[in-house]
């Protein structure tokens, strides 16, 4: 927070607004893409790192649930589909994963929560579909193993 720039001493006085709004002013910018880089630069192994173990992670699902799929498994195959949708999400997510991980400061976390926002929209809704998803193919096992 930042001390907001006054004419007067009295923060009163300044447009008619209670004093506490004008002392104290949030005047945090939004990152742009090049901050967002900095904030990125020391990571960018890790970053790298949680990117390919997803990447793997979605290919090895992908092919289980084809195979499942051949093998007329229809249930596993649905649950390793939900598993693809929820590692996709998580590879988009993987700049925030590590910003969390590391600790790190609270405007890179609020950055990568933006920049995910902005650039896949629908990332949210996949990882959500791919619970769903998972739900109704554990309920579809458990089901089969109980008739």
């Amino acid at each position: 927070m930042r001390m907001a720039p006054q004419a007067c001493h009295n923060p009163a006085h300044v447009r008619g607004a209670s004093p506490a709004s004008q002392v104290f002013e949030e005047e945090e910018s939004p990152v742009n893409e090049q901050q967002l880089q900095q904030f990125r630069k020391p990571y960018m192994k890790e970053i790298r790192f949680v990117q390919t173990l997803m990447y793997v992670g979605t290919a090895a699902f992908f092919a289980a649930a084809a195979s499942d799929f051949v093998s007329q498994a229809p249930a596993s195959a649905l649950g390793n589909l939900g598993l693809v949708l929820i590692l996709v999400r998580l590879y988009v997510l993987s700049g925030l994963i590590v910003a969390k991980a590391k600790n790190g400061d609270a405007r890179w976390i609020e950055a990568e929560v933006d920049y995910a926002e902005q650039r896949y929209p629908w990332a949210d809704q996949t990882g959500r579909a791919g619970w769903w998803i998972l739900l109704v193919a554990v309920v579809l096992q458990l089901m089969g193993a109980m008739g």
